[in-house]
């Protein structure tokens, strides 16, 4: 009877503890990280949520069924939902509450002046490549 006893205590502790970490988080969530907050709590955040949770299921099952090609896609897409909602939980915030999109902007002389250098680079480096790719 004891045995019975303390072991039933021993389940119930250990489901207890994880289900308090989670509830002081959670309650804690709000109050310390309140912009993050509201950003995973927009109307898209399900929805996102939703297309992720496809995605993973999407590259398992490719992954069963031994379809590599299709699980590298379907992972790609979860990163990329993943990915696409943290951004817009932060949106315009680069790092939370220091850095925006617009403060952390170059000059509009350094912008033109990177737009060139990217095109004559591309100019450069693409023939290149589609030399490369049609080789090998």
């Amino acid at each position: 009877m004891n045995d019975l006893f303390f072991a039933r205590s021993q389940m119930g502790m250990s489901l207890d503890i994880p289900y308090r970490i989670c509830r002081y988080w959670n309650g804690n969530a709000a109050a310390n990280a309140l912009l993050m907050f509201h950003g995973l709590t927009n109307w898209w955040a399900p929805v996102l949520l939703g297309w992720t949770g496809l995605s993973a299921i999407a590259a398992a099952l490719a992954l069963w069924s031994r379809r590599f090609y299709l699980a590298r896609i379907a992972a790609a897409a979860q990163v990329t939902f993943i990915l696409l909602g943290w951004a817009l939980a932060q949106f315009p915030h680069l790092v939370t509450l220091d850095v925006t999109i617009q403060n952390a902007a170059a000059s509009e002389s350094t912008l033109r002046r990177l737009l060139l250098a990217l095109g004559a680079g591309a100019i450069v480096l693409l023939p290149s490549l589609f030399y490369l790719f049609s080789n090998f």
